[in-house]
């Protein structure tokens, strides 16, 4: 789990972001000794102080702009989870 820097970790991601992110992980079919630790990630996502996303946004910008990606594009999922557009 990411904990530095702390707008890159699940934990202070956006409510909407936890939501979709919870869903997503209790929908999903793991091998059953793996369920306890998927249960303790969500716990621990959950948890966290929420941000509005807007500094994660601007980091991934950055990184975008420095690799020439767009994580839009990579990772089209979590991008709308987001709400993250890349802007060139």
């Amino acid at each position: 789990m990411m904990h530095d820097a702390w707008y890159f970790s699940i934990a202070t991601l956006p409510d909407e972001a936890k939501a979709g992110i919870t869903a997503h992980l209790q929908s999903a079919q793991f091998p059953e000794r793996f369920r306890g630790e998927i249960i303790n990630i969500i716990e621990f996502m959950n948890r966290g102080a929420s941000t509005d996303g807007n500094i994660l946004k601007m980091r991934v910008r950055d990184l975008d702009r420095k690799r020439s990606q767009d994580m839009a594009q990579i990772q089209p999922e979590f991008a709308e989870l987001i709400n993250y557009k890349y802007a060139t």
